[in-house]
Order: C-alpha cells, then structure tokens, then sequence
C-alpha cells in the first residue's frame, strides 16, 4: 500500500490523464507532487488520512473537473496549493482546516461556488489566496457572517458571503435537505430555515 508520495514525484507528467485518486492509504503527500500535470482532465479525490496539503502539489493542473472537496482530516493548505487549477466548479473546505497558504486557490477562475464549514475563519497572510476566482459566492456557517467580515484578510471577500447551515451529524444533515432543502441545491438557507424548530 502506498504511504508516501514523495516531493515533485509526477511534476510535469503532461502525459498522465483522466481522474486523479490519490490512493487512501496515503498520508504524507510532497510539495509539487503533481504539480504541472495538465493532462489530468477528470475528478481529483484527496485521500482522507492526510493532515495538510503541501504546497504548490496541484499548482497548475489545469484540467481537473467537478468537485474538490478538502477531507476532515486537513488542518493546513500550503502555499499555491491550487493554484491555476482553472477548471474545476465546486470547493468544499471542511470544518478542521486552520491555515491557508499564499495564493492556494488562485486563478482558480471556473469556480462556481465556494462552501466553507470552518465558523471560526482559517488563518490567511495575503489577499490573494482567493483572488481571481470568477467572484463566485463563498458559502460559509450560518451566525460565522460577523467574523468573517471582520477579519483583516476574509473582510474583503465580504460581498460574496452566503450563510448556509451547517451539520455535524450526517443523518441529521440528510433529513433536514430532504424536508427543508427547497432549492434542492443541498445547502439550507435562512429563507429555508426560519421558522424551523425540530427535526
């Protein structure tokens, strides 16, 4: 099984294609790991057992699709982590991630939409770790709104701030979208909410 993918391992392998899954057994990714890999043109799944995401280990892959969704488990994004990945439509950042790095999602220009689950902000050194990324709405805890926007660094992404409900319990999440979820777009929103006392 494999445990370590070793630094700059796949760095510029244009010709590596399709989806990227980074076997679950892995927890210890090196920087640039498959930085420059513009060939990979499908999904990426980051395996669930790593602690941080290097810095600049995607940088470049221009071609990833759909959804990245960043584990439980990650507590710290490197520096141009994401960067250039100008593909992809959907980030998830869950709830344990503390510290983003320089410019890690930038230029990540095809983003739809942003969802963060952390209610107290992830800590950010620069501006331009979200810049250009197509001024796509940021999702993040629902009563967390304040915080963000008084913050030296998140405060100027202040107008693209959307509350959404967040579960810890998974059952609890699946029922409440299944009573409550109107827009069907899988995230519960005051106009859905209010008035909600039980479920």
């Amino acid at each position: 099984n494999i445990t370590k993918i070793s630094e700059s391992s796949f760095e510029n392998c244009w010709g590596l294609i399709g989806d990227l899954n980074i076997p679950q057994t892995a927890t210890d990714l090196g920087i640039s790991a498959f930085k420059g890999c513009a060939g990979l043109n499908g999904e990426l799944t980051i395996p669930s057992g790593i602690t941080s995401i290097p810095n600049e280990i995607f940088a470049g892959c221009r071609n990833l699709i759909g959804t990245i969704e960043i584990p439980k488990t990650v507590e710290t994004i490197g520096f141009g982590a994401f960067s250039g990945c100008s593909s992809y439509t959907n980030l998830i950042l869950n709830e344990n991630v503390s510290s983003i790095g320089d410019y890690a999602f930038y230029g990540n220009t095809a983003l739809n939409s942003i969802a963060i689950r952390c209610f107290t902000p992830p800590t950010l050194t620069s501006t331009q770790t979200f810049a250009n990324t197509n001024n796509c709405p940021i999702y993040i805890p629902l009563g967390s709104l304040e915080t963000y926007r008084s913050h030296p660094y998140w405060g100027m992404y202040g107008s693209r701030y959307v509350e959404y409900m967040v579960f810890e319990d998974k059952m609890v999440e699946e029922k409440a979208l299944e009573l409550y979820d109107i827009n069907r777009d899988d995230m519960l929103f005051n106009n859905e909410i209010s008035g909600v006392t039980s479920i």
